[in-house]
């Protein structure tokens, strides 16, 4: 029975010390400014998109998970031209046929607008036509691909725009 004992113990001893000598590895990302996020969809279709870690406000979570939220900055823009909005990296966002998109423009005044957006091909489909100081058009997406959105001054003088938003 002792002998029982010391053998318990003795293994007790070199299990525990055998647990406290384990490494422990942390997973470390070569860049820690950005996260990249990977969706598959049902068909097995993979997206992924890559998060700026610095600047968390352009995400929000919904009941589905992560969606993109682009915001708008103050700007200019002279009457007569367009304003193209695309993903951080200067590429179409990508969006799946079906989704609906909330595009909205403020301005300091009222002012005469067209929003709409493009496919991938360059085909522009016009959404809005209007004179506000809040502009707001939601664009239920037809097919899945890439897709920017662009905002037209046709009014008659430059455009002082306060902010918006592009979600979906």
């Amino acid at each position: 029975m002792k002998r029982r004992k010391n053998i318990l113990a003795t293994l007790t001893l070199i299990a525990a010390l055998s647990f406290a000598a384990m490494p422990v590895f942390a997973a470390e990302s070569e860049n820690t400014d950005s996260l990249e996020v990977t969706i598959t969809s049902e068909d097995g279709q993979e997206v992924s998109k890559i998060y700026d870690l610095f600047d968390l406000s352009t995400t929000v979570e919904d009941e589905n998970g992560i969606m993109p939220l682009i915001n708008i900055s103050a700007d200019t823009l002279e009457n007569g031209y367009t304003m193209t909005f695309r993903d951080s990296d200067g590429s179409d966002f990508y969006i799946a046929g079906g989704s609906t998109v909330k595009f909205t423009v403020k301005l300091k005044s009222s002012a005469h607008v067209v929003m709409g957006y493009k496919d991938s091909n360059g085909n522009e489909t016009q959404t809005y036509d209007g004179t506000a100081r809040t502009n707001t058009t939601s664009i239920s997406i037809p097919n899945t691909g890439r897709y920017s959105f662009y905002l037209t001054n046709v009014s008659d003088s430059t455009l002082n725009i306060t902010g918006g938003s592009i979600t979906f």
